[in-house]
Protein backbone atom coordinates (compact mmCIF):
# COMPACT_ATOMS: atom_id res chain seq x y z
CA UNK A 1 0.00 0.00 0.00
CA UNK A 2 1.38 3.40 -0.97
CA UNK A 3 1.25 6.03 1.72
CA UNK A 4 1.13 9.51 0.30
CA UNK A 5 0.74 11.33 3.61
CA UNK A 6 3.95 12.80 4.89
CA UNK A 7 3.57 12.06 8.59
CA UNK A 8 5.59 10.08 11.10
CA UNK A 9 3.23 7.09 11.10
CA UNK A 10 3.48 6.75 7.33
CA UNK A 11 7.27 6.77 7.67
CA UNK A 12 7.06 3.87 10.15
CA UNK A 13 5.17 1.93 7.48
CA UNK A 14 7.73 2.92 4.85
CA UNK A 15 10.55 1.83 7.15
CA UNK A 16 8.79 -1.53 7.62
CA UNK A 17 8.53 -1.89 3.83
CA UNK A 18 12.30 -1.66 3.36
CA UNK A 19 12.89 -4.56 5.76
CA UNK A 20 13.56 -8.02 4.35
CA UNK A 21 11.14 -10.78 5.31
CA UNK A 22 13.52 -11.98 8.01
CA UNK A 23 13.85 -8.46 9.42
CA UNK A 24 10.07 -8.02 9.40
CA UNK A 25 9.69 -11.19 11.44
CA UNK A 26 12.30 -9.99 13.95
CA UNK A 27 10.66 -6.55 14.09
CA UNK A 28 7.23 -8.11 14.76
CA UNK A 29 8.66 -10.05 17.69
CA UNK A 30 10.24 -6.86 18.99
CA UNK A 31 6.85 -5.15 18.92
CA UNK A 32 5.30 -8.09 20.80
CA UNK A 33 7.94 -8.01 23.55
CA UNK A 34 7.65 -4.23 23.67
CA UNK A 35 3.92 -4.69 24.33
CA UNK A 36 4.69 -7.10 27.20
CA UNK A 37 7.27 -4.66 28.57
CA UNK A 38 4.69 -1.85 28.51
CA UNK A 39 2.23 -3.97 30.50
CA UNK A 40 4.85 -4.76 33.18
CA UNK A 41 5.75 -1.08 33.19
CA UNK A 42 2.18 -0.04 34.02
CA UNK A 43 1.67 -2.91 36.49
CA UNK A 44 4.69 -1.77 38.44
CA UNK A 45 3.59 1.84 38.53
CA UNK A 46 -0.01 0.94 39.43
CA UNK A 47 1.17 -0.33 42.84
CA UNK A 48 1.84 3.24 43.87
CA UNK A 49 -1.94 3.78 44.22
CA UNK A 50 -2.37 1.33 47.16
CA UNK A 51 0.83 2.71 48.72
CA UNK A 52 -0.56 6.25 48.63
CA UNK A 53 -3.98 5.05 49.80
CA UNK A 54 -2.55 3.18 52.80
CA UNK A 55 -0.42 6.16 53.79
CA UNK A 56 -3.07 8.87 53.45
CA UNK A 57 -6.41 7.20 54.20
CA UNK A 58 -7.55 4.90 57.04
CA UNK A 59 -10.75 4.09 55.19
CA UNK A 60 -8.67 2.79 52.23
CA UNK A 61 -7.19 0.11 54.51
CA UNK A 62 -10.65 -0.83 55.76
CA UNK A 63 -11.96 -1.09 52.20
CA UNK A 64 -9.06 -3.33 51.13
CA UNK A 65 -9.42 -5.56 54.21
CA UNK A 66 -13.15 -5.90 53.60
CA UNK A 67 -12.87 -6.68 49.89
CA UNK A 68 -9.91 -9.07 50.29
CA UNK A 69 -10.44 -11.22 53.43
CA UNK A 70 -7.08 -12.90 52.93
CA UNK A 71 -5.46 -9.61 53.97
CA UNK A 72 -7.38 -9.37 57.29
CA UNK A 73 -4.50 -10.91 59.18
CA UNK A 74 -2.21 -7.98 58.36
CA UNK A 75 -2.18 -4.67 60.17
CA UNK A 76 -2.18 -1.46 58.18
CA UNK A 77 1.57 -0.94 58.71
CA UNK A 78 2.42 -4.55 57.82
CA UNK A 79 0.34 -4.31 54.66
CA UNK A 80 2.07 -1.01 53.81
CA UNK A 81 5.55 -2.55 54.24
CA UNK A 82 4.67 -5.58 52.10
CA UNK A 83 3.08 -3.39 49.43
CA UNK A 84 6.15 -1.09 49.31
CA UNK A 85 8.45 -4.16 49.07
CA UNK A 86 6.34 -5.62 46.26
CA UNK A 87 6.33 -2.23 44.55
CA UNK A 88 10.13 -2.04 44.77
CA UNK A 89 10.58 -5.59 43.43
CA UNK A 90 8.18 -4.90 40.57
CA UNK A 91 10.05 -1.71 39.64
CA UNK A 92 13.39 -3.57 39.64
CA UNK A 93 11.96 -6.49 37.62
CA UNK A 94 10.20 -4.35 35.04
CA UNK A 95 13.34 -2.22 34.52
CA UNK A 96 15.51 -5.34 34.14
CA UNK A 97 13.03 -6.69 31.59
CA UNK A 98 12.94 -3.28 29.90
CA UNK A 99 16.74 -3.30 29.59
CA UNK A 100 16.56 -6.74 27.95
CA UNK A 101 14.06 -5.38 25.42
CA UNK A 102 16.32 -2.34 24.84
CA UNK A 103 19.24 -4.69 24.20
CA UNK A 104 17.17 -6.63 21.64
CA UNK A 105 16.19 -3.35 19.97
CA UNK A 106 19.79 -2.17 19.78
CA UNK A 107 20.88 -5.58 18.42
CA UNK A 108 18.18 -5.34 15.73
CA UNK A 109 19.31 -1.84 14.71
CA UNK A 110 22.97 -2.93 14.69
CA UNK A 111 22.17 -5.77 12.29
CA UNK A 112 19.99 -3.43 10.23
CA UNK A 113 22.92 -1.02 9.79
CA UNK A 114 25.14 -3.79 8.42
CA UNK A 115 22.49 -5.39 6.19
CA UNK A 116 21.24 -2.06 4.84
CA UNK A 117 24.79 -0.85 4.13
CA UNK A 118 25.59 -4.08 2.28
CA UNK A 119 22.28 -3.93 0.41
CA UNK A 120 23.00 -0.40 -0.84
CA UNK A 121 26.64 -1.25 -1.60
CA UNK A 122 25.52 -4.30 -3.57
CA UNK A 123 23.09 -2.20 -5.61
CA UNK A 124 25.76 0.42 -6.27
CA UNK A 125 28.18 -2.25 -7.51
CA UNK A 126 25.48 -3.87 -9.62
CA UNK A 127 25.12 -0.65 -11.59
CA UNK A 128 26.59 -0.23 -15.01
CA UNK A 129 29.44 2.21 -15.49
CA UNK A 130 27.03 4.69 -17.10
CA UNK A 131 24.66 4.50 -14.12
CA UNK A 132 27.56 5.01 -11.73
CA UNK A 133 28.38 8.26 -13.48
CA UNK A 134 24.87 9.66 -12.89
CA UNK A 135 25.64 10.36 -9.22
CA UNK A 136 28.68 11.98 -7.66
CA UNK A 137 31.03 9.99 -5.45
CA UNK A 138 29.97 12.17 -2.51
CA UNK A 139 26.32 11.20 -3.00
CA UNK A 140 27.23 7.52 -3.12
CA UNK A 141 29.47 7.76 -0.05
CA UNK A 142 26.68 9.53 1.83
CA UNK A 143 24.30 6.66 1.04
CA UNK A 144 26.76 4.25 2.63
CA UNK A 145 27.53 6.38 5.69
CA UNK A 146 25.33 9.37 6.60
CA UNK A 147 22.11 7.86 5.23
CA UNK A 148 22.75 4.58 7.08
CA UNK A 149 23.31 6.42 10.33
CA UNK A 150 20.10 8.40 9.79
CA UNK A 151 18.18 5.22 8.91
CA UNK A 152 19.27 3.35 12.04
CA UNK A 153 19.92 5.99 14.72
CA UNK A 154 16.99 8.21 13.76
CA UNK A 155 14.40 6.27 11.76
CA UNK A 156 14.64 2.74 13.21
CA UNK A 157 15.26 3.70 16.84
CA UNK A 158 12.58 6.39 16.64
CA UNK A 159 10.08 3.91 15.19
CA UNK A 160 10.67 1.50 18.06
CA UNK A 161 10.27 4.32 20.60
CA UNK A 162 7.15 5.52 18.80
CA UNK A 163 5.57 2.05 18.93
CA UNK A 164 6.58 1.54 22.57
CA UNK A 165 5.15 4.86 23.71
CA UNK A 166 2.00 4.40 21.60
CA UNK A 167 1.36 1.11 23.44
CA UNK A 168 1.94 2.81 26.79
CA UNK A 169 -0.51 5.60 25.85
CA UNK A 170 -3.19 3.11 24.81
CA UNK A 171 -2.85 1.05 27.99
CA UNK A 172 -2.73 4.16 30.17
CA UNK A 173 -5.79 5.56 28.44
CA UNK A 174 -7.60 2.25 28.94
CA UNK A 175 -6.86 2.29 32.68
CA UNK A 176 -8.04 5.88 33.08
CA UNK A 177 -11.12 5.17 30.97
CA UNK A 178 -12.03 2.14 33.12
CA UNK A 179 -11.48 4.15 36.29
CA UNK A 180 -13.38 7.25 35.15
CA UNK A 181 -14.36 7.71 31.51
CA UNK A 182 -15.32 11.35 32.11
CA UNK A 183 -11.81 12.15 33.35
CA UNK A 184 -10.37 10.25 30.37
CA UNK A 185 -12.17 12.40 27.81
CA UNK A 186 -11.31 15.53 29.79
CA UNK A 187 -7.58 14.77 29.60
CA UNK A 188 -7.77 13.70 25.97
CA UNK A 189 -9.58 16.91 25.14
CA UNK A 190 -6.65 18.90 26.55
CA UNK A 191 -3.58 16.91 25.43
CA UNK A 192 -4.46 15.84 21.87
CA UNK A 193 -5.37 19.31 20.51
CA UNK A 194 -2.23 20.86 22.02
CA UNK A 195 0.25 18.19 20.83
CA UNK A 196 -1.58 17.66 17.52
CA UNK A 197 -1.50 21.36 16.70
CA UNK A 198 2.23 21.53 17.51
CA UNK A 199 3.11 18.55 15.30
CA UNK A 200 0.90 19.75 12.44
CA UNK A 201 2.67 23.12 12.51
CA UNK A 202 6.24 21.85 12.59
CA UNK A 203 6.23 18.54 10.65
CA UNK A 204 6.74 20.16 7.23
CA UNK A 205 9.41 22.48 8.64
CA UNK A 206 11.26 19.47 10.08
CA UNK A 207 10.89 17.45 6.86
CA UNK A 208 12.26 20.30 4.72
CA UNK A 209 15.07 20.96 7.21
CA UNK A 210 15.99 17.25 7.14
CA UNK A 211 16.08 17.16 3.33
CA UNK A 212 18.11 20.38 3.15
CA UNK A 213 20.48 19.11 5.82
CA UNK A 214 21.07 15.95 3.77
CA UNK A 215 21.79 17.92 0.57
CA UNK A 216 24.06 20.40 2.35
CA UNK A 217 25.98 17.65 4.16
CA UNK A 218 26.81 16.05 0.78
CA UNK A 219 27.98 19.38 -0.64
CA UNK A 220 29.93 20.18 2.52
CA UNK A 221 31.69 16.82 2.30
CA UNK A 222 32.45 17.43 -1.38
CA UNK A 223 33.87 20.91 -0.75
CA UNK A 224 35.97 19.60 2.14
CA UNK A 225 37.42 16.92 -0.15
CA UNK A 226 38.15 19.47 -2.87
CA UNK A 227 39.99 21.72 -0.42
CA UNK A 228 42.08 18.87 0.97
CA UNK A 229 42.96 17.18 -2.33
CA UNK A 230 43.24 20.47 -4.23
CA UNK A 231 45.58 22.02 -1.66
CA UNK A 232 48.46 22.68 -4.08
CA UNK A 233 46.35 24.03 -6.95
CA UNK A 234 44.24 26.24 -4.69
CA UNK A 235 47.32 27.73 -3.01
CA UNK A 236 49.05 28.48 -6.31
CA UNK A 237 45.86 29.83 -7.90
CA UNK A 238 45.50 32.26 -5.00
CA UNK A 239 41.82 31.30 -4.51
CA UNK A 240 42.13 29.96 -0.97
CA UNK A 241 39.84 32.65 0.49
CA UNK A 242 37.14 31.97 -2.12
CA UNK A 243 37.17 28.27 -1.37
CA UNK A 244 37.06 28.98 2.35
CA UNK A 245 34.10 31.31 1.87
CA UNK A 246 32.24 28.69 -0.15
CA UNK A 247 32.89 26.12 2.58
CA UNK A 248 31.82 28.67 5.24
CA UNK A 249 28.54 29.39 3.44
CA UNK A 250 27.55 25.73 3.24
CA UNK A 251 28.72 25.02 6.80
CA UNK A 252 26.42 27.87 7.84
CA UNK A 253 23.50 26.39 5.87
CA UNK A 254 24.10 22.93 7.31
CA UNK A 255 24.34 24.24 10.88
CA UNK A 256 21.17 26.30 10.34
CA UNK A 257 19.26 23.18 9.27
CA UNK A 258 20.62 21.23 12.23
CA UNK A 259 19.78 24.09 14.60
CA UNK A 260 16.20 24.16 13.28
CA UNK A 261 15.77 20.46 13.99
CA UNK A 262 17.47 20.66 17.40
CA UNK A 263 15.38 23.65 18.53
CA UNK A 264 12.16 21.92 17.55
CA UNK A 265 13.20 18.98 19.73
CA UNK A 266 13.22 21.28 22.79
CA UNK A 267 9.71 22.63 22.21
CA UNK A 268 7.70 19.50 23.18
CA UNK A 269 9.02 19.52 26.78
CA UNK A 270 7.80 23.09 27.27
CA UNK A 271 4.42 22.40 25.71
CA UNK A 272 3.97 19.21 27.75
CA UNK A 273 4.70 21.09 30.96
CA UNK A 274 1.97 23.62 30.13
CA UNK A 275 -0.48 20.87 29.17
CA UNK A 276 0.15 18.87 32.36
CA UNK A 277 -0.32 21.99 34.49
CA UNK A 278 -3.65 22.59 32.75
CA UNK A 279 -4.62 18.96 33.46
CA UNK A 280 -3.82 19.29 37.18
CA UNK A 281 -6.04 22.37 37.39
CA UNK A 282 -8.84 20.54 35.57
CA UNK A 283 -8.55 17.49 37.86
CA UNK A 284 -8.74 19.65 40.96
CA UNK A 285 -11.72 21.53 39.55
CA UNK A 286 -13.30 18.20 38.56
CA UNK A 287 -12.70 16.80 42.06
CA UNK A 288 -14.10 19.81 43.88
CA UNK A 289 -17.20 20.31 41.73
CA UNK A 290 -17.98 16.77 40.52
CA UNK A 291 -16.50 14.19 42.89
CA UNK A 292 -16.99 16.20 46.14
CA UNK A 293 -15.23 13.40 48.03
CA UNK A 294 -11.81 13.90 49.61
CA UNK A 295 -10.86 10.20 49.34
CA UNK A 296 -11.82 10.05 45.68
CA UNK A 297 -9.95 13.29 45.01
CA UNK A 298 -6.83 11.79 46.65
CA UNK A 299 -7.17 8.56 44.63
CA UNK A 300 -7.74 10.51 41.42
CA UNK A 301 -4.76 12.78 42.05
CA UNK A 302 -2.64 9.69 42.88
CA UNK A 303 -3.71 8.00 39.66
CA UNK A 304 -2.96 11.11 37.66
CA UNK A 305 0.43 11.45 39.41
CA UNK A 306 1.30 7.93 38.26
CA UNK A 307 0.06 8.71 34.75
CA UNK A 308 1.93 12.02 34.67
CA UNK A 309 5.12 10.43 36.04
CA UNK A 310 5.09 7.88 33.22
CA UNK A 311 3.50 9.99 30.49
CA UNK A 312 5.48 13.24 30.61
CA UNK A 313 8.77 11.65 29.43
CA UNK A 314 6.78 9.32 27.14
CA UNK A 315 5.02 12.17 25.38
CA UNK A 316 8.34 13.95 25.02
CA UNK A 317 10.00 10.86 23.54
CA UNK A 318 6.96 10.25 21.35
CA UNK A 319 7.02 13.75 19.82
CA UNK A 320 10.82 13.79 19.42
CA UNK A 321 10.63 10.39 17.69
CA UNK A 322 7.96 11.70 15.33
CA UNK A 323 10.20 14.67 14.54
CA UNK A 324 13.21 12.40 13.96
CA UNK A 325 11.22 10.20 11.61
CA UNK A 326 9.93 13.21 9.70
CA UNK A 327 13.46 14.62 9.31
CA UNK A 328 14.72 11.33 7.78
CA UNK A 329 11.84 10.89 5.33
CA UNK A 330 14.19 11.53 2.37
CA UNK A 331 15.73 8.08 2.86
CA UNK A 332 12.51 6.29 1.95
CA UNK A 333 12.44 8.00 -1.46
CA UNK A 334 15.76 6.40 -2.43
CA UNK A 335 15.30 3.25 -4.51
CA UNK A 336 18.68 1.91 -3.39
CA UNK A 337 17.19 1.29 0.06
CA UNK A 338 14.54 -1.12 -1.27
CA UNK A 339 15.16 -4.58 0.25
CA UNK A 340 16.85 -7.40 -1.63
CA UNK A 341 15.67 -10.85 -0.58
CA UNK A 342 18.16 -13.73 -0.60
CA UNK A 343 16.16 -15.60 -3.24
CA UNK A 344 16.22 -12.50 -5.48
CA UNK A 345 20.02 -12.53 -5.70
CA UNK A 346 21.01 -13.91 -9.09
CA UNK A 347 23.73 -16.52 -8.73
CA UNK A 348 26.83 -15.83 -10.78
CA UNK A 349 27.94 -18.39 -13.30
CA UNK A 350 30.62 -20.77 -12.02
CA UNK A 351 31.74 -21.66 -15.52
CA UNK A 352 35.42 -20.83 -16.00
CA UNK A 353 36.37 -18.32 -18.68
CA UNK A 354 39.27 -19.70 -20.74
CA UNK A 355 41.54 -17.70 -23.02
CA UNK A 356 43.60 -19.98 -25.20
CA UNK A 357 43.30 -18.54 -28.69
CA UNK A 358 41.98 -15.04 -29.38
CA UNK A 359 39.71 -12.09 -28.61
CA UNK A 360 37.48 -11.25 -31.56
CA UNK A 361 35.27 -8.25 -32.29
CA UNK A 362 32.61 -9.19 -34.84
CA UNK A 363 30.94 -6.16 -36.45
CA UNK A 364 30.75 -4.46 -33.04
CA UNK A 365 28.72 -1.28 -32.85
CA UNK A 366 27.88 0.90 -29.88
CA UNK A 367 25.65 3.90 -29.25
CA UNK A 368 25.03 5.46 -25.85
CA UNK A 369 21.50 5.26 -24.36
CA UNK A 370 19.26 8.02 -25.67
CA UNK A 371 21.61 8.79 -28.56
CA UNK A 372 21.27 7.97 -32.28
CA UNK A 373 24.99 8.45 -32.92
CA UNK A 374 27.09 5.34 -33.45
CA UNK A 375 30.30 5.72 -31.42
CA UNK A 376 31.53 2.39 -32.75
CA UNK A 377 30.56 1.10 -36.21
CA UNK A 378 31.16 -2.41 -37.54
CA UNK A 379 34.43 -2.85 -35.66
CA UNK A 380 36.23 -6.07 -36.54
CA UNK A 381 39.29 -6.92 -34.53
CA UNK A 382 41.21 -10.11 -33.84
CA UNK A 383 43.73 -10.19 -30.98
CA UNK A 384 45.73 -13.40 -30.65
CA UNK A 385 46.84 -14.73 -27.28
CA UNK A 386 50.35 -13.49 -26.40
CA UNK A 387 50.24 -10.55 -28.81
CA UNK A 388 50.95 -6.94 -27.91
CA UNK A 389 48.68 -4.62 -29.87
CA UNK A 390 48.24 -0.86 -29.91
CA UNK A 391 45.14 1.21 -30.56
CA UNK A 392 45.50 4.82 -31.73
CA UNK A 393 43.19 7.57 -32.91
CA UNK A 394 42.38 11.21 -32.36
CA UNK A 395 40.29 12.37 -29.39
CA UNK A 396 36.66 11.37 -29.81
CA UNK A 397 37.48 8.65 -32.35
CA UNK A 398 36.04 5.91 -30.09
CA UNK A 399 39.13 4.54 -28.33
CA UNK A 400 37.68 4.81 -24.81
CA UNK A 401 34.38 3.27 -25.91
CA UNK A 402 36.27 0.43 -27.56
CA UNK A 403 38.33 -0.30 -24.45
CA UNK A 404 35.24 -0.13 -22.21
CA UNK A 405 33.64 -2.76 -24.45
CA UNK A 406 36.72 -4.93 -24.03
CA UNK A 407 36.65 -4.39 -20.27
CA UNK A 408 32.95 -5.26 -20.11
CA UNK A 409 31.82 -1.92 -18.66
CA UNK A 410 29.85 -1.36 -21.85
CA UNK A 411 28.18 -3.98 -24.04
CA UNK A 412 27.85 -3.83 -27.84
CA UNK A 413 24.51 -2.55 -29.12
CA UNK A 414 25.21 -4.54 -32.28
CA UNK A 415 27.63 -7.34 -33.10
CA UNK A 416 29.42 -9.34 -30.41
CA UNK A 417 32.73 -9.94 -28.65
CA UNK A 418 34.07 -13.48 -28.25
CA UNK A 419 36.81 -14.83 -25.99
CA UNK A 420 37.83 -17.92 -27.91
CA UNK A 421 34.37 -19.30 -28.73
CA UNK A 422 32.57 -17.83 -25.70
CA UNK A 423 30.52 -14.68 -26.17
CA UNK A 424 31.21 -11.99 -23.58
CA UNK A 425 27.96 -11.24 -21.69
CA UNK A 426 26.73 -9.82 -18.37
CA UNK A 427 26.42 -13.39 -17.08
CA UNK A 428 30.09 -14.28 -17.51
CA UNK A 429 31.77 -10.88 -17.27
CA UNK A 430 32.95 -11.54 -13.67
CA UNK A 431 34.92 -14.54 -14.98
CA UNK A 432 36.47 -12.35 -17.67
CA UNK A 433 37.58 -9.85 -15.03
CA UNK A 434 39.38 -12.67 -13.19
CA UNK A 435 41.93 -12.97 -16.02
CA UNK A 436 42.04 -9.28 -16.92
CA UNK A 437 44.39 -6.54 -15.70
CA UNK A 438 43.83 -2.82 -16.24
CA UNK A 439 46.32 0.04 -15.96
CA UNK A 440 45.03 3.57 -16.45
CA UNK A 441 46.52 7.03 -16.07
CA UNK A 442 45.12 7.58 -12.56
CA UNK A 443 46.04 4.55 -10.46
CA UNK A 444 43.96 3.70 -7.40
CA UNK A 445 46.27 3.65 -4.35
CA UNK A 446 45.00 2.75 -0.87
CA UNK A 447 46.29 4.18 2.40
CA UNK A 448 47.70 0.83 3.51
CA UNK A 449 50.87 -1.21 3.10
CA UNK A 450 52.63 -1.70 -0.24
CA UNK A 451 51.98 -5.45 -0.20
CA UNK A 452 48.25 -4.93 0.47
CA UNK A 453 48.12 -2.51 -2.45
CA UNK A 454 49.56 -5.17 -4.73
CA UNK A 455 47.29 -7.99 -3.46
CA UNK A 456 44.35 -5.59 -3.53
CA UNK A 457 41.45 -6.87 -1.43
CA UNK A 458 43.28 -9.87 0.06
CA UNK A 459 43.71 -10.07 3.86
CA UNK A 460 47.30 -9.36 4.83
CA UNK A 461 47.80 -12.77 6.43
CA UNK A 462 46.64 -14.55 3.26
CA UNK A 463 48.97 -12.83 0.79
CA UNK A 464 51.04 -15.27 -1.29
CA UNK A 465 54.62 -14.01 -0.88
CA UNK A 466 55.98 -16.02 -3.82
CA UNK A 467 53.44 -14.45 -6.18
CA UNK A 468 54.14 -11.08 -4.58
CA UNK A 469 57.89 -11.41 -5.19
CA UNK A 470 57.29 -12.39 -8.83
CA UNK A 471 54.97 -9.41 -9.34
CA UNK A 472 57.57 -7.06 -7.85
CA UNK A 473 60.32 -8.42 -10.12
CA UNK A 474 58.31 -8.34 -13.36
CA UNK A 475 57.01 -4.81 -12.71
CA UNK A 476 60.55 -3.53 -11.98
CA UNK A 477 59.70 -2.52 -8.41
CA UNK A 478 62.42 -4.48 -6.62
CA UNK A 479 64.89 -1.58 -6.42
CA UNK A 480 62.19 0.72 -4.97
CA UNK A 481 61.03 -1.87 -2.40
CA UNK A 482 64.57 -2.64 -1.27
CA UNK A 483 65.21 1.10 -0.70
CA UNK A 484 62.47 1.23 1.95
CA UNK A 485 63.38 0.29 5.56
CA UNK A 486 60.11 -1.64 5.96
CA UNK A 487 60.32 -3.22 2.50
CA UNK A 488 56.91 -4.68 1.45
CA UNK A 489 55.40 -3.54 4.78
CA UNK A 490 55.93 0.14 3.90
CA UNK A 491 52.77 2.23 4.27
CA UNK A 492 51.64 4.14 1.19
CA UNK A 493 50.03 7.53 1.61
CA UNK A 494 46.47 8.32 0.60
CA UNK A 495 46.22 8.40 -3.21
CA UNK A 496 49.91 7.45 -3.38
CA UNK A 497 51.20 10.92 -2.50
CA UNK A 498 54.59 9.43 -1.59
CA UNK A 499 54.97 7.77 -5.02
CA UNK A 500 55.94 9.07 -8.45
CA UNK A 501 53.69 8.63 -11.49
CA UNK A 502 55.85 5.82 -12.86
CA UNK A 503 55.86 3.99 -9.52
CA UNK A 504 52.08 4.10 -9.42
CA UNK A 505 51.92 2.62 -12.93
CA UNK A 506 54.24 -0.21 -11.89
CA UNK A 507 52.04 -0.96 -8.88
CA UNK A 508 49.07 -1.31 -11.23
CA UNK A 509 51.13 -3.67 -13.41
CA UNK A 510 52.20 -5.65 -10.32
CA UNK A 511 48.55 -6.05 -9.31
CA UNK A 512 47.71 -7.62 -12.65
CA UNK A 513 50.66 -9.99 -12.43
CA UNK A 514 49.87 -10.96 -8.83
CA UNK A 515 46.26 -11.85 -9.65
CA UNK A 516 47.44 -13.99 -12.57
CA UNK A 517 45.98 -11.82 -15.33
CA UNK A 518 46.36 -13.18 -18.86
CA UNK A 519 45.39 -9.93 -20.57
CA UNK A 520 46.74 -6.52 -19.57
CA UNK A 521 45.15 -3.31 -20.88
CA UNK A 522 47.00 0.02 -20.71
CA UNK A 523 44.62 2.96 -21.13
CA UNK A 524 46.68 6.11 -21.78
CA UNK A 525 48.83 4.86 -18.89
CA UNK A 526 52.02 6.70 -19.86
CA UNK A 527 50.55 9.90 -21.27
CA UNK A 528 51.34 11.96 -18.14
CA UNK A 529 54.84 10.53 -17.64
CA UNK A 530 58.15 12.07 -18.70
CA UNK A 531 60.06 10.47 -21.59
CA UNK A 532 62.50 8.57 -19.39
CA UNK A 533 59.80 7.07 -17.16
CA UNK A 534 57.71 6.25 -20.23
CA UNK A 535 60.68 4.38 -21.68
CA UNK A 536 61.08 2.39 -18.45
CA UNK A 537 57.38 1.47 -18.40
CA UNK A 538 57.54 0.53 -22.11
CA UNK A 539 60.47 -1.81 -21.39
CA UNK A 540 58.45 -3.34 -18.54
CA UNK A 541 55.60 -3.94 -20.99
CA UNK A 542 58.03 -5.62 -23.38
CA UNK A 543 59.12 -7.95 -20.56
CA UNK A 544 55.50 -8.84 -19.93
CA UNK A 545 55.17 -9.92 -23.56
CA UNK A 546 57.95 -12.40 -22.94
CA UNK A 547 55.81 -13.83 -20.11
CA UNK A 548 53.14 -14.64 -22.76
CA UNK A 549 50.78 -11.98 -21.48
CA UNK A 550 48.43 -10.45 -24.04
CA UNK A 551 48.92 -6.68 -23.94
CA UNK A 552 46.53 -4.03 -25.31
CA UNK A 553 47.81 -0.44 -25.30
CA UNK A 554 45.62 2.60 -25.98
CA UNK A 555 47.95 5.55 -26.51
CA UNK A 556 48.40 9.08 -27.81
CA UNK A 557 52.19 8.81 -27.62
CA UNK A 558 53.38 6.48 -30.34
CA UNK A 559 56.72 5.80 -28.61
CA UNK A 560 54.96 3.54 -26.09
CA UNK A 561 53.87 1.28 -28.98
CA UNK A 562 57.27 0.34 -30.36
CA UNK A 563 57.12 -3.25 -29.08
CA UNK A 564 53.60 -3.92 -30.36
CA UNK A 565 53.04 -6.68 -32.91
CA UNK A 566 50.19 -4.79 -34.54
CA UNK A 567 48.75 -1.28 -34.26
CA UNK A 568 45.13 -0.44 -35.14
CA UNK A 569 43.93 3.03 -36.02
CA UNK A 570 40.34 3.90 -35.15
CA UNK A 571 38.58 6.84 -36.77
CA UNK A 572 34.90 7.76 -36.61
CA UNK A 573 34.18 4.64 -34.59
CA UNK A 574 35.61 2.28 -37.20
CA UNK A 575 38.97 0.51 -37.39
CA UNK A 576 40.40 2.01 -40.54
CA UNK A 577 43.97 0.78 -40.61
CA UNK A 578 46.25 -2.00 -39.37
CA UNK A 579 50.00 -1.38 -39.42
CA UNK A 580 53.32 -2.10 -37.74
CA UNK A 581 55.21 0.35 -35.55
CA UNK A 582 57.71 0.96 -38.35
CA UNK A 583 54.90 1.72 -40.82
CA UNK A 584 53.26 4.03 -38.28
CA UNK A 585 56.45 6.06 -37.72
CA UNK A 586 57.12 6.25 -41.48
CA UNK A 587 53.60 7.56 -42.06
CA UNK A 588 54.07 10.12 -39.28
CA UNK A 589 57.36 11.35 -40.75
CA UNK A 590 55.74 11.75 -44.15
CA UNK A 591 52.83 13.67 -42.61
CA UNK A 592 55.15 16.12 -40.87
Amino acid sequence: MKLKKRNALSYVAKLYNIFTRRQKKAFNWLVFWTFISSITDLLGLSLIIPVVGLVMSESFYQTVATNYPILNGFSKNELLVYTVALFFLMIVAKNAFGLLINWLQVAFVRKLYVSSSMNVLGKVYDRSMLDMQKETSNELVSKLTYYQSALCSSAAISSLILINEAIVFMLTGLIICLYNWQLFFLLIGVLIPIMGTFYAKVKNMIRVAGEEKSKNSIKLYAYAQEMIFGYTDIKIAGTEDRFKKRFHDFAKKYSHNQAQIDFMMFIPTRIIEIAIFMCIILILVYGVFVLKDTEKIITTVSLFSVVAYRSIPSINRFVISMNNLTSTGFIFKDVDFAPTEEEDIVAKSDKTMTFESNISFNNVGYKYPGSDTDILKNCNLNIKKGESIGIIGRSGAGKSTLVNNILGFLYPTSGDIHIDKTELTKDNIHKWWEILGYVRQEVFIMNTSFMENIAIGEPKDQIDHKRLARAIELSSLRELVDSWPDKEETMLNERGNNLSGGQKQRIAIARAIYKGAQILIFDEATSALDSRTEEEITNSIRALGEEHLTVIIIAHRYTSLKYCNQIYRIDGGTITEQLSYKELMTAEQQTH
